[in-house]
């Protein structure tokens, strides 16, 4: 097998995720298809998994743990915490680590909101419940809480403040997630996608890291608004997956690592669950507003940098916790399920 190479976390800066373009300046539906289904498995996955396990583990007790505390810390790392940190560092160069900045508090609005309205919405599409994406975001928006709306409904909620809106701010809402129900739902050639392996959406997958003793905890989020499982299950052969992951304005300097965790998650949790989650062979991030998309291939490397950029994160993270800090739409108390 191919072992999981020695990269220290200053290693980032010089050894960059490598990603492929789609052919077409801007994707179409056949060109994204293409990507997800373009990918092999990961030889001896589960051997790498653990190797990639064993070096997160052995970094964070040896760089993150902290000295004895009363109420034990967590830093909860997503996309947003990960390319945040990880952009300041690559920009800037390993010489100094960036600190999170100071941000405002997490509030639902018309474009956190689209994303869980929109998936919700593609879902409908897809079962043949909904013609339009327009019609779709109707459905969801009708009865959010509801079986057909966004998800887990509570203090906090999407669901909630959905249903608390009055009919000025719902069409708002619904107008900005039938935009982007409209960018996926006309983003792949789902005919070509085994429904019986596909999932659109769904709770976002976590991965928890808590050391020995009273020192700090991590948690990681894996985030991809298109899963498919292939390999095995549809006619032989090792199993594996692909990602595909919808984001806002244009790639940044560390998109390729924020890419790279929805991977490391699967693969860390694949080696707790192997029925529900498999090491995906390809990350395909794709930025509507910019017309970009990129195609990572996961192997032992990149799942070792992604490994590395998680232990830089969270040390940033730790080192600010004094500081009043953002929280994420995933850190916001209250929704742990949402997806947003």
């Amino acid at each position: 097998m191919s072992a999981v190479p020695a990269l220290s976390s200053e290693d980032l800066a010089s050894w960059p995720i490598s990603a492929t373009t789609p052919p077409g300046s801007i994707p179409r539906a056949d060109a994204l298809t293409d990507a997800l289904l373009g990918g092999t498995a990961l030889a001896d996955a589960q051997a790498v998994s653990r190797e990639v396990r064993a070096r997160l583990e052995r970094r964070l007790a040896s760089t993150v743990t902290l000295a004895p505390l009363t109420h034990p810390r967590v830093a909860r790392i997503a996309h947003h915490q990960l390319t945040r940190v990880l952009g300041a560092l690559l920009t800037a160069g390993p010489t100094a680590l960036p600190v999170p900045e100071a941000r405002e508090t997490f509030r639902w609005s018309s474009r956190t909101a689209r994303r869980p309205v929109g998936l919700a919405a593609v879902r409908l599409g897809l079962d043949g419940r909904a013609a339009t994406p327009a019609d779709a975001v109707a459905q969801v928006m009708a009865d959010p809480c509801g079986p057909l709306g966004v998800g887990r409904a509570g203090p906090g909620s999407c669901a909630d403040w959905l249903a608390s809106l009055a009919l000025p701010a719902r069409s708002i809402v619904a107008a900005e997630a039938t935009a982007w129900a409209t960018r996926l739902w006309t983003s792949l050639d789902w005919g070509r996608l085994d429904p019986r392996q596909l999932s659109v959406g769904g709770p976002d997958r976590w991965w928890r890291w808590s050391g020995t003793g009273p020192t700090a905890r991590i948690a990681l989020r894996g985030r991809a608004d298109v899963r498919i499982r292939m390999g095995a299950s549809v006619g032989g052969g090792p199993s594996h997956g692909a990602h595909l992951v919808v984001l806002d304005g244009h790639p940044g300097a560390a998109a390729r690592h924020g890419l790279m965790l929805s991977a490391l998650v699967d693969a860390l949790s694949s080696l707790r669950s192997p029925e529900s989650s498999t090491v995906p062979s390809r990350v395909v991030g794709w930025w509507p507003d910019s017309g970009k998309a990129w195609v990572i291939s996961v192997d032992a490397e990149t799942l070792a940098v992604a490994a590395d950029a998680v232990v830089v994160t969270a040390r940033a993270l730790l080192g600010a916790a004094d500081a009043p800090g953002r929280a994420d739409a995933a850190d916001a108390p209250g929704r742990p399920g949402d997806n947003h």
